[in-house]
């Protein structure tokens, strides 16, 4: 199950790590639904606010538990609405005097009319807001985010929006270019869109993926993020885009200097190996690029 999150749920989830990642192991064997917002109790006084929509989990913070000193919000919920929210009759009163969400604890309530009550109870105490714009990053499943809580992994995904989802599920062949300013999610792509190339595909007919960056930070970055999507690092090749062109123009046997990285040597290099390309590369690859890409990183 894919899981959304947003940045107050993931602060909040690393404080309590083991706590949190069990309670995603059970929502995410919960059959698809469309749910309302629902409490999970992940520790003795702290509780993960959740949603679910189809076969997506959505994590909107992890809250400490309280005492409404105010106006009860139970109080006067109406009997109808008690109902349908799971509550037996016989359970109305304790409900309506319950003040914490430790208090509905002990009261019998089935599941899920207690996580719905817990949710009533911990907003009016927090005021948890649910806007699906601080839904702002993903996980591909419950391990995916256990790597991220326990360490393992340093950063999880941007969520996409629409359009990054459509330029992922682009099909056909031929290049696709993608241009945006720095933090614009062009990486989420580009990882999302590997995912997709490799896992829409059979073990016999999976493309070769070549993916090429800028610098060695975000080469492993790309990798371990991959991996802990599911992507064997068999099945691809992350370079840094210096990198892949030695090795590149080393295979064209023409390869004057090591040192290709200085201002003007690399691209004068590039163009001795250029006819050698159309047999080192696919044919799918858009060569015309690679001058401006070079070009850009500072190398003419």
């Amino acid at each position: 199950m894919e899981i959304l999150a947003t940045q107050a749920a993931l602060t909040g989830a690393k404080k309590n790590p083991d706590g949190v990642i069990r309670g995603v192991e059970v929502l995410s064997k919960k059959p698809p639904v469309l749910s309302e917002p629902c409490a999970y109790q992940v520790s003795t006084d702290s509780y993960l606010v959740w949603t679910q929509e189809s076969r997506t989990l959505r994590l909107w913070d992890v809250v400490p538990d309280g005492r409404v000193t105010g106006r009860n919000p139970l109080a006067n919920l109406p009997l109808a609405e008690l109902r349908r929210m799971g509550t037996p009759d016989e359970l109305v009163p304790a409900v309506r005097a319950a003040r914490s969400a430790s208090a509905l604890e002990g009261i019998g309530l089935p599941m899920e009319a207690l996580s719905r009550l817990r949710f009533r109870l911990l907003q009016a105490l927090h005021g948890t807001p649910l806007r699906p714009e601080n839904l702002i990053r993903r996980a591909v499943g419950s391990d995916h985010l256990a790597d991220f809580l326990r360490g393992r992994l340093t950063e999880l995904l941007l969520n996409l929006d629409p359009g990054q989802t459509e330029i992922v599920d682009l099909a056909g062949p031929g290049p696709v270019i993608v241009r945006g300013v720095a933090g614009s999610g062009k990486t989420a792509v580009a990882l999302h869109r590997i995912r997709r190339l490799l896992g829409g595909a059979s073990p016999l007919s999976r493309p070769r993926i070549l993916y090429l960056t800028y610098n060695r930070s975000l080469a492993r970055a790309a990798t371990e993020l991959l991996a802990s999507m599911g992507v064997p690092p068999s099945e691809l090749t992350v370079q840094t885009l210096h990198k892949w062109c030695t090795s590149l123009v080393e295979r064209t046997g023409r390869l004057q200097s090591r040192r290709i990285n200085s201002k003007g040597r690399a691209m004068r290099q590039f163009d001795v190996a250029r006819p050698d390309f159309p047999t080192l590369c696919s044919g799918r690859y858009d060569h015309s690029e690679l001058p401006r890409e070079l070009a850009n990183a500072g190398c003419a």
